[in-house]
């Protein structure tokens, strides 16, 4: 029998699976049981921007109601490159409340991860289906606590869009073609980054895998078709974000260097304490070694080398959007599993099943528990805005940022959990960005900017202080140093924990009645 370092081609001389493996659904189930676990079983989720995208959500829910006067302060735009993540949320927002239906888009995202790498692993050739269990813990890496949800969801659209293209490139068809010019359409309204790399993917497999130069550009006729969309979403993109660089001052930053190797670890798990997860990432390299044998087929290697690039090379910021390169550690791992073959010996395969079976429940046994402690750090939130009326304009300041319990998540835009439920606004609002699903139109007055919730300590009475509500986050009470300018009694309303809730008396009717 041939290893598979003798091998020269594709999945197509790959080794049958070394049982029927019918076990790997029950471990999948288990699985995917325990990663709801921490996804349920908390108010509030770690996900820092979430609540801003949840109230992109209320904005398109209640944009016509006369009530929130949402229509006369913001518009709706179609081109945008988040548009398929809003609009799925939206969808299921007719049938529960916002919360609940992105916290149901979450679960679903988390849950078609592993699905989406067995759909990859397939493709290439990866006979070894419990190597798709580390999608699980994968999941709740660095782009699931930023909040990143569009990114998350565009995520496993990638690597099926991959799969596909394999496919294509072993039997370019016209109607795989076609196939594959919707699929990576729909990825191109879920996220332009997950799109990027899924593209280069798909031309480089069609490449590696055409018989001649000639071929392979006749063959490449969908990403052709693709690139016209492409072209335009960039084109707008540029435009619509100009100004905005313009004006702040923004543009690219680079920071390339090999810290970025000591990061990988932290990124992939999402995680600030720097001896776990590496303890975790070696475990999972020491089963590899111990399983996996390479191919030499040029295809195989074809995504992981797209994964190093985009890892290594990308952008920390590009087009005023942050922590680029930090999302693409993620495609490193089905990445590098398709250019491997797992051993035959059924001894070793047993037992590579028994540690990633281990090692992803483990995780997720952690995450639980550490999505408890969340729970409690954030109780006080809830007990404090309860006691806000609804539709108030809130000036947010949060002086503490960092979460305790979960270091990677901050708490700037928590505040919009409230707006969520009752509306109103919180201060610095991803509305701002010019990309965004609902932006604010031209004659908005921000009120309240994105340097404030940066820099709290520069609130300053006569410029913010017209709000109906201060929402302050600190270690203690700081009612007397921030509004010792104020000229109307300001009193504190509510405490519970670092959160402090402050009203202003003003003549007139309560805000919010």
């Amino acid at each position: 029998m041939k290893s598979a370092d003798d091998r020269t081609t594709g999945p197509s001389t790959a080794p049958a699976a070394p049982s029927a493996d019918r076990g790997f659904w029950w471990a999948y189930a288990v699985c995917a049981t325990a990663a709801l676990v921490p996804l349920w079983s908390v108010t509030y989720l770690p996900m820092a921007d979430l609540p801003q995208h949840a109230y992109q959500i209320h904005v398109w829910t209640h944009f016509d109601d006369a009530e929130y006067g949402y229509r006369e302060q913001m518009e709706f735009q179609w081109f945008s490159p988040y548009l398929l993540g809003y609009a799925v949320w939206r969808a299921l927002a007719f049938a529960m409340p916002i919360e609940a239906a992105g916290r149901v888009l979450v679960s679903l995202i988390v849950l078609s991860l592993p699905l989406s790498f067995l759909a990859w692993f397939q493709a290439s050739g990866q006979r070894e289906r419990w190597w798709a269990l580390l999608g699980f813990p994968l999941a709740f890496g660095v782009a699931f606590y930023l909040g990143i949800l569009s990114f998350m969801l565009a995520t496993p659209l990638a690597w099926v869009a991959a799969g596909l293209a394999w496919r294509y490139a072993e039997k370019p068809t016209a109607r795989l073609g076609t196939g594959l010019f919707l699929l990576f359409l729909a990825l191109l309204l879920a996220h332009a980054y997950a799109f990027g790399f899924a593209v280069l993917v798909g031309a480089g497999l069609v490449c590696a895998q055409a018989p001649g130069l000639r071929a392979a550009l006749a063959r490449l006729w969908p990403f052709y078709a693709l690139s016209v969309p492409a072209a335009a979403y960039i084109a707008l993109g540029q435009w619509a974000v100009g100004k905005v660089q313009a004006e702040a001052g923004g543009g690219t930053i680079w920071q390339l260097g090999w810290s970025r190797v000591a990061a990988l670890p932290e990124l992939l798990l999402g995680m600030s304490w720097d001896w776990l997860p590496s303890v975790w990432v070696l475990a999972v390299a020491l089963a590899g070694l111990l399983t996996l044998r390479p191919v030499r087929a040029l295809a195989n290697w074809v995504a992981l080398g797209v994964a190093l690039a985009s890892t290594f090379l990308a952008p920390l910021n590009y087009m005023n959007v942050a922590q680029v390169w930090c999302r693409f550690p993620l495609f490193l791992v089905p990445g590098a599993l398709s250019g491997f073959r797992t051993v035959t010996d059924r001894v070793r395969v047993r037992w590579l099943r028994v540690v990633l079976l281990g090692l992803t429940l483990g995780w997720l046994v952690f995450l639980t528990a550490r999505f408890a402690r969340f729970e409690a750090e954030t109780r006080p939130f809830a007990e404090v805005v309860r006691e806000l009326p609804p539709r108030c304009n809130v000036c947010s300041l949060v002086f503490d940022r960092s979460s305790e319990s979960v270091p990677d998540v901050h708490y700037l835009s928590f505040a919009w959990w409230y707006c969520v439920e009752k509306g109103g606004h919180a201060g610095f609002s991803f509305a701002e960005y010019p990309l965004m699903v609902f932006r604010y139109r031209s004659s908005h007055v921000i009120q309240h900017d994105e340097a404030l919730a940066w820099h709290p300590e520069w609130f300053s009475w006569p410029q913010d202080g017209g709000a109906d509500y201060f929402l302050v986050r600190a270690p203690g009470d700081l009612g007397p140093q921030l509004f010792r300018e104020a000229d109307v009694p300001v009193r504190l309303v509510a405490h519970s924990g670092t959160w402090f809730l402050y009203q202003p008396v003003r003549a007139g009717p309560a805000p919010g009645r």
